[in-house]
C-alpha cells in the first residue's frame, strides 16, 4: 500500500482524456486508424501523452488542444 512518500507513476489509458479540460497541450503528430485518430501532444512540462478519439480529427500539428482526465481513469503505480 502507497504511504504517500516517494515517487510514483500514473498511467492514463488515452481514450481516458476528455476535449474542452483544463490541461493546456500542443499537438505534435496526428496518426488517422481507420476507426479513430490518435494525437501525440505534448505538455507543458514537455512530457508527451497520447490521446485517442473515434474517427476523424480536425487537428493538426502545432495546435493547442485542452484536455482533462477523470480522475478515476487514473492508475498510480509505486
Amino acid at each position: 500500500m502507497f504511504d504517500g512518500s516517494g515517487a510514483v507513476c500514473a498511467v492514463v489509458r488515452p481514450e481516458a482524456f476528455d476535449f474542452g479540460g483544463p490541461l493546456e497541450t500542443t499537438v505534435e503528430r496526428v496518426t488517422y486508424l481507420g476507426e479513430r485518430t490518435e494525437l501525440l501532444v505534448r505538455l507543458s512540462d514537455d512530457r508527451t501523452v497520447t490521446l485517442r478519439t473515434e474517427g476523424s480529427t480536425l487537428y493538426s500539428r502545432g495546435d493547442t488542444v485542452s484536455v482533462g482526465i477523470d480522475p478515476a481513469s487514473v492508475r498510480v503505480l509505486e
